[in-house]
C-alpha cells in the first residue's frame, strides 16, 4: 500500500481479526524492541559525543550486550 496511513488502517483492521492473545504478545514484544532500540540509539549517541581518543569500541559493546541482556534476558541473541 503505497499510503502509510491507509496501510496503517489496513494492518490495524487485520490485527483486530487475530486471537486476542497472539496480538497482545506482539504489542508487548513490539514494545520491548522500541525500548531496546531507543536505548541502544542512546548509547550509541553518548558514545559518538565523546572525543575519538576516548572512545572505546568494546566499552560500547559491552554496553549494548549488557543492555539487551536487560531487555530480553540471559538467552537472547
Amino acid at each position: 500500500e503505497p499510503d502509510a496511513d491507509t496501510a496503517d488502517d489496513k494492518l490495524e483492521r487485520w490485527a483486530r481479526t487475530l486471537p486476542r492473545e497472539r496480538t497482545d504478545n506482539d504489542r508487548v514484544a513490539m514494545q520491548r524492541d522500541a525500548e531496546f532500540e531507543r536505548r541502544r540509539t542512546a548509547l550509541v549517541q553518548a558514545w559518538s559525543a565523546q572525543p575519538p581518543s576516548l572512545r572505546d569500541p568494546k566499552a560500547l559493546e559491552r554496553d549494548i550486550l549488557s543492555l539487551r541482556q536487560q531487555i530480553y534476558g540471559t538467552h537472547a541473541r
